[in-house]
């Protein structure tokens, strides 16, 4: 029971989190000069790197893939 209360808890702090970098994904970091959906796409490439059965996609997923 408390396991579902915890995830349910981490899945709408998850959502928020990602609402937020979602509206934020054109804005440029400083210094880098990279823009927050760059450091989500580098990210989601580094984890499907990995051996695992998801893809993970960043921010921005264009239409051809």
């Amino acid at each position: 029971m408390l396991a579902a209360k915890l995830l349910g808890v981490e899945s709408g702090q998850d959502a928020i989190i990602r609402t937020e970098l979602y509206r934020q994904k054109y804005t440029v970091v400083s210094p880098y000069n990279y823009t927050v959906a760059d450091f989500s796409n580098a990210i989601s490439t580094l984890r499907n790197s990995l051996p695992h059965q998801f893809l993970d996609e960043g921010l921005v997923v264009s239409k051809g893939e």
